[in-house]
């Protein structure tokens, strides 16, 4: 019967219980390529990016303007010009939000400007009435001349986020690299079986 190894992997540590010391240990130690899987671009940025824990109540200005300041140590923005596109989004209703998670891309000035930051709010923190309290925040900061990889990464973290009990493993990450491997093994199990190498029988 063919099977895959990450896949049973992932099964044997990360899904069944994210809380064990030795899961990120046991993780880095495989070789993703030597068992066939491809990393694409936005796995790369993944790996690259910030991820940062808010623990606490926050108001929404207030998750807005610590996110800010996370981002100017990665995009050469000054810290209010950051902080007034978000709420901008928040005002105009083009931040994309489902359930737990928002999504927010920033088009800022300048050429070949592609970021991200992933945000966990440990008590959530509520944008309005209608929605609920907000865990998750994937912050892309990108130049208008990043048009395909703003469509691949919208449909990314789309996917990401439509994993099975994903909102559950993120609250669960209880450090910024545990929040990292729920990101990427998400990733991994979306893509399907087309990623993964193969073994014969």
């Amino acid at each position: 019967k063919r099977k895959s190894a990450l896949m049973t992997l992932m099964n044997r540590t990360f899904f069944n219980d994210i809380k064990r010391n030795d899961f990120e240990g046991e993780l880095r130690k495989m070789s993703l390529e030597s068992i066939g899987v491809s990393l694409d671009w936005f796995d790369e940025v993944i790996q690259a990016s910030p991820v940062v824990s808010f623990p606490g109540e926050y108001s929404i200005s207030g998750i807005f303007r610590a996110i800010a300041h996370q981002l100017i140590d990665y995009v050469q923005e000054p810290e209010d010009v950051l902080y007034d596109l978000l709420e901008k989004l928040e005002r105009e209703g083009s931040l994309v939000i489902k359930n737990d998670i928002c999504i927010a891309f920033l088009t800022v000035s300048g050429e070949n400007v592609f970021k991200a930051l992933f945000v966990k709010v440990e008590e959530g923190v509520r944008i309005s009435s209608k929605h609920h309290a907000i865990r998750a925040f994937f912050i892309v900061v990108k130049s208008s001349d990043q048009k395909k990889q703003y469509v691949e990464s919208l449909v990314a973290i789309t996917n990401i986020t439509q994993g099975k009990d994903f909102i559950k493993r993120w609250r669960e990450a209880y450090n910024d690299e545990q929040i990292r491997d729920v990101l990427m093994l998400s990733r991994l199990s979306r893509k399907g079986k087309s990623i993964f190498k193969k073994e014969e029988n």
